[in-house]
């Protein structure tokens, strides 16, 4: 029986509240920084052996394009 690993990453830099168009915190988005993050921890992930089979993401912007920047990289 293969055990199940769980690993939980938090969103990438996302832009300051009040920011445009982030007038309310869930509304926040990544930044350029953020996203290219992303891409950099999906690229670590896959060198140490990560291989998700499943993505779970709170409905926050921020946190959707976080998961959406990694399962592209995956």
């Amino acid at each position: 029986r293969e055990r199940m690993k769980l690993c939980v990453i938090r969103h990438a830099e996302a832009v300051p509240l009040g920011a445009e168009n982030a007038s309310r915190d869930e509304d926040r988005y990544l930044t350029s920084a953020g996203h290219a993050s992303c891409a950099a921890l999906a690229e670590a992930l896959l060198r140490v052996g990560a291989r998700p089979t499943h993505i779970l993401s709170s409905p926050l912007v921020r946190a959707r394009q976080t998961a959406a920047g990694l399962a592209t990289a995956w």
